[in-house]
């Protein structure tokens, strides 16, 4: 009978684990697309900025998006 239980508990925690590590991946999911969604802003701001005359480095973007994304 113990036997029993224990499988039970462990199986229990092994599946809280998973949904722990599932809703970790979620966000490190949705933290990528807001990273990528900034990068691909800015690829566009600098392609507007290039075909337009604003200067040489096209318009400029708030530093705050930049130190986000580790750059």
């Amino acid at each position: 009978m113990s036997h029993a239980i224990l499988r039970r508990n462990s199986s229990k925690q092994g599946l809280q684990n998973l949904l722990k590590i599932t809703a970790q991946r979620s966000v490190e999911d949705a933290e990528e697309v807001e990273r990528e969604r900034r990068r691909r802003a800015r690829e566009s701001f600098r392609s507007m900025g290039s075909s337009s005359t604003s200067g040489p480095g096209g318009p400029s973007l708030d530093n705050g998006a930049l130190a986000e994304d580790g750059l």
